[in-house]
């Protein structure tokens, strides 16, 4: 993940979220309900980097891609039930992944090019038929037999049938639920799929590991399975807190570590009058060697919680799990504290939390606002993962991000100014005096700028600050009808993007402006979610097509580093919600609505 310089702002009560790079958020299986903070938008694994920006109230960026991080980022998970192109074994043709009648067949991937008449992949009745992933050539006949998604220099069927793209885990496994609830793992290089479950509601995809609820109770609780791509599959908990369907940026209620050997997550779920109340626990992530850490904590108040505000924010920070938690009794306040997996013993980083807590990119520091009042904010201060004396930045502090390595940290101020300072030995400078009402986004790659607005909710103008030095904001767009889908900069921070005159469902104009000056180049219009990849690449789709809850968009691609650079179509038609490899040099999306085509695609970004 390039950005994790996590973003909160507290110009609402809206509770913001906390995780690692590694984390995806969570949708509700086979709908296209939104991600953690996004509002219907792909959350592309970058939780909440797109970040509390602006109110964050479901809509910052539609970030990632994926059920991301803001994550990510994940949504619009459109779902198809009208093909027949099943993984299934059947006697039909018209692009059937198998027909055989002895035996299971292994589906692993396959490419697909319509070439006018019916594609069968293998017609014997002898042996089972291993589904391999084609280049992207036409055939009629024989089975493919390439072993490698990423031979061809064009688009890759991994999986064929009616699915919805729920995210990618960062050793590259595509998960997708179909219409039965049941959710599945395919790897981006081809191979044989894996099932995660046969029946799921919710999930939250967390580095290596997939979280799966499912039998979820009226109070929230439900059975959770961890999967890996090593070691499948494990019932960990029978009373698990689920992610909410309502508020999804309020709960990141379970985490794996950056290698996948850890988890942590909540088991034990009671209800009392009020209150519900669960177990925070780790173990590794077969489910075995768990402890428990905190006992019967309050992870839900129904006097005061109103946006899940003791619901825990966990994520990954270094070598130990960080989450929020309310007591078990007594005043609810909100405090942070550090896991250790292997000790199952925690460590208190602060108390009387106005809010959650963030990290830097390479997890060496955490930032916590405390004692927060709407009126004055709150004093922001950090500390290390591992505990000790935190140190005080400042007062009166609104929202913040922390720079890739930690090391400086960029604040707006209740009063709307914009200020740095170092994390080691705070020493606050002002970079803008006024008007600087919303923080849009964190800061870009090389730590030099940031994106704010002089608005205090959406719609938005958009203007670029210096991150390092002071002076006066640069005025990128006007009109108030502006918001940022996805990524804030390019790769290589030349390039500030948003997306102008946003209309109903969210779709704008997506613009790329030269952060040295120079001439706006606008790339698509209708479009619905950008993101960054490597150098001055961008990949977006645009000509959207659907509502809020469902639609489908062409996928785009264009280098900025080259003013003659040319715009290059990936995908046509493609499901909204599309992801990126863990390199950020394929692109991952769906197809619907012809059995011909219907499946899981991925392609190279050119």
């Amino acid at each position: 993940m390039s950005r994790l310089r996590l973003l909160l702002v507290l110009a609402t009560t809206t509770a913001f979220g906390c995780a690692t790079a590694e984390d995806t958020a969570f949708v509700p299986i086979g709908t296209d309900s939104g991600s953690p903070d996004t509002s219907a938008k792909f959350d592309t694994g970058e939780p909440d980097e797109d970040t509390g920006l602006a109110d964050d109230t479901g809509k910052p960026p539609k970030d990632s891609g994926i059920s991301t991080e803001d994550t990510g980022a994940v949504d619009s998970f459109v779902a198809d039930t009208g093909a027949a192109d099943s993984a299934v074994a059947d006697t039909a043709s018209a692009d059937t992944s198998v027909a055989d009648t002895s035996a299971a067949d292994t589906f692993v991937a396959d490419t697909f090019v319509a070439d006018g008449s019916a594609d069968t992949f293998a017609a014997d009745t002898s042996v089972d038929d291993t589904y391999v992933a084609d280049t992207y050539v036409e055939d009629t006949a024989s089975a493919d037999t390439s072993a490698d998604a990423d031979a061809g220099s064009g688009p890759t069927r991994l999986y064929p049938g009616a699915v919805t793209l729920q995210g990618v885990t960062t050793d590259d496994w595509a998960i997708v639920a179909d219409g039965t609830s049941s959710v599945i793992a395919i790897p981006l290089s081809g191979g044989a799929s894996q099932t995660v479950a046969t029946s799921a509601s919710r999930l939250l995809i967390s580095g290596k590991v997939v979280f799966v609820w499912s039998g979820i109770d009226s109070y929230g609780f439900g059975t959770l399975r961890a999967w890996t791509a090593t070691g499948g599959a494990k019932i960990v908990a029978t009373k698990s807190l689920a992610p909410s369907t309502t508020n999804a940026g309020a709960r990141q209620v379970a985490a794996a570590s950056t290698d996948g050997a850890w988890i942590a997550f909540t088991d034990g779920g009671t209800s009392g009058i009020w209150s519900r109340y669960a177990d925070f626990k780790v173990a590794s992530a077969d489910g075995t060697a768990v402890k428990t850490v905190f006992t019967q904590y309050i992870v839900f108040d129904g006097i005061y919680d109103y946006e899940d505000w003791c619901a825990p924010k966990l994520g990954w920070v270094g070598t130990r799990f960080v989450t929020t938690h309310c007591p078990g009794s007594g005043t609810v306040s909100l405090s942070a504290s550090s896991l250790d997996p292997a000790a199952g013993t925690a460590t208190t980083l602060g108390t009387n939390l106005g809010t959650y807590w963030t990290t830097n990119e390479t997890g060496t520091i955490v930032s916590l606002l405390t004692n927060y009042s709407s009126i004055s904010g709150g004093t922001l201060r950090v500390v290390a993962p591992t505990g000790g004396a935190a140190t005080t930045i400042d007062t009166g502090v609104a929202a913040w991000a922390l720079t890739r390595d930690g090391s400086a940290i960029v604040y707006q101020t209740m009063v709307n100014a914009l200020k740095r300072s170092p994390t080691a030995s705070p020493a606050p400078t002002t970079l803008v005096t006024s008007g600087v009402v919303t923080l849009l986004s964190a800061p870009s790659d090389d730590d030099k700028f940031i994106l704010y607005s002089s608005r205090t909710a959406a719609p938005y103008d958009v203007r670029l600050a210096s991150a390092t030095t002071a002076g006066t904001g640069t005025v990128l767009h006007a009109t108030a009808n502006a918001a940022i889908y996805g990524d804030a900069f390019s790769a290589d921070s030349k390039h500030a993007l948003y997306f102008a005159s946003v209309v109903s469902p969210d779709v704008g104009t997506f613009t790329a402006h030269p952060v040295a000056g120079g001439s706006v180049i606008s790339l698509g219009s209708s479009a619905w979610i950008a993101f960054a990849t490597s150098g001055g690449k961008l990949v977006w789709n645009d000509d959207h097509v659907g509502t809020t809850t469902s639609g489908r968009a062409t996928i785009r691609t264009r280098d900025m580093s080259s003013l003659t650079g040319t715009v290059t179509t990936i995908a046509s038609g493609a499901d909204r919600a599309f992801a990126l490899s863990t390199a950020k040099d394929r692109v991952v999306y769906t197809l619907s609505g012809s059995s011909l085509t219907n499946g899981l695609w991925v392609a190279p970004i050119p």
